[in-house]
């Protein structure tokens, strides 16, 4: 992509969410100024903007909750406004959120009461009459409901025993949904060989000599279902 280096400097970039409002796409994305070799750093969500989802033009920093948020996801209500979730890593990593007419001004709202544990990755769909977000918690992926986007209720968690399918031997991580056709497919990433080094963690393992296996990802896609107003997952289910 060009246009991403706006000052020249090394940059990091985490997970972008792109959507398209007429012939324009938007992307709003984490933004790290320089590169870490551990958890620091402020971050910040910006919105670029492009034709043809090749050549970026850099619009804004979005005036959020803090220095320390992340993972944006954002859908249109239906009353036409957008609404982008993202999460505060210093408000105790929980999920907020701000609204926009037009996906360049932006207002923050009523902080979420998505806050019964500590999660990343909001995503939001609005599927068989309801609003559904999905967390990443770190131990499978957390699930709320909701009648306007706003009030949650949380549910019990899916993808949190091991699937298996090939590498998928892990609880899953960092979801994304497509609804086709009416059908919900969730994207989301499992470290397949993590379970082979209990010993090792994230916090003390930054430098090279972390094993390869505790690195490896794999990316896996499971179809949603909603049963007695549930929403559930087989993540073994075949996909046709």
């Amino acid at each position: 992509c060009q246009g991403l280096q706006t000052e020249g400097a090394a940059k990091t970039y985490w997970a972008p969410e792109i959507i398209q409002e007429g012939d324009q796409y938007h992307m709003f994305v984490t933004f790290i100024q320089g590169i870490y070799h551990d958890w620091g750093g402020e971050r910040h969500i910006v919105h670029f903007t492009s034709s043809d989802l090749a050549n970026w033009e850099f619009n804004s920093q979005l005036p959020l909750a803090s220095d320390r948020v992340i993972d944006p996801g954002i859908i249109q209500l239906e009353d036409g406004t957008w609404r982008l979730w993202y999460k505060d890593e210093a408000a105790g990593s929980i999920t907020k959120a701000a609204d926009s007419k037009d996906l360049f001004n932006w207002n923050m709202i009523v902080e979420s009461s998505a806050k019964d544990r500590s999660h990343e990755a909001p995503n939001v769909i609005h599927w068989k009459g309801k609003y559904w977000l999905l967390t990443d918690t770190g131990q499978g992926i957390g699930v709320y409901h909701s009648n306007d986007g706003q009030d949650w209720v949380s549910q019990a968690m899916i993808m949190v025993q091991p699937g298996h399918r090939a590498d998928d031997a892990w609880f899953g991580q960092h979801p994304d949904v497509i609804i086709q056709n009416d059908r919900a497919y969730m994207f989301y990433f499992v470290h397949p060989d993590r379970g082979q080094y209990k010993s090792v963690t994230f916090e003390s393992n930054y430098n090279s000599t972390m094993p390869t296996g505790w690195k490896r990802t794999s990316l896996q896609v499971a179809e949603l279902e909603v049963i007695d107003g549930i929403l559930t997952c087989d993540r073994d289910k075949y996909i046709n």
